[in-house]
């Protein structure tokens, strides 16, 4: 038997990597169809998690309808680059992904427009939630409690 201990000592010397360190431990112990199970494991719960990711971004981008509402109150060109802002938005929450660093030329815009408007009758609550977080408010809102 192998210890781990002993692997990573082996592994400052050869420099090997983590994942070579991990198998051969496995390889030494007697242990292949236990990692194998592991992996399975691992695999298994990666398909599952992904799978309730994916649909819990389809449910949001199926609720997500007020693209209607947006070009009716701030016009076909704004509207359209707010509702493209807000979808990926979703997208990037879902997917747990850094939105202000993906898309900071939108935080910008974002920080420009919204405040100059007043809020429409229908709109995405968690990115009004989001916004009002950065310090983005619509015209017709107070700062400190949300709506009017």
């Amino acid at each position: 038997m192998i210890t781990l201990k002993q692997l990573v000592l082996k592994q400052q010397l050869t420099g090997e990597d983590d994942w070579t360190l991990i198998s051969e431990w496995f390889v030494q112990n007697d242990m292949a169809l236990e990692g194998i199970k592991m992996i399975s494991k691992i695999a298994q719960d990666k398909i599952e998690n992904d799978d309730w990711q994916h649909k819990l971004l389809v449910g949001d981008l199926h609720m997500y309808g007020a693209t209607e509402n947006i070009m009716k109150d701030f016009g076909i060109q704004d509207g359209c680059k707010l509702n493209n802002i807000i979808t990926n938005w979703i997208i990037s929450n879902r997917m747990g992904e850094n939105f202000e660093e993906i898309y900071s030329k939108d935080i910008g815009w974002l920080t420009a427009f919204i405040p100059t408007k007043k809020r429409p009758f229908i709109f995405w609550n968690p990115f009004l939630e989001w916004m009002n977080k950065k310090d983005i408010y619509f015209e017709d809102q107070e700062k400190d409690k949300g709506e009017k």
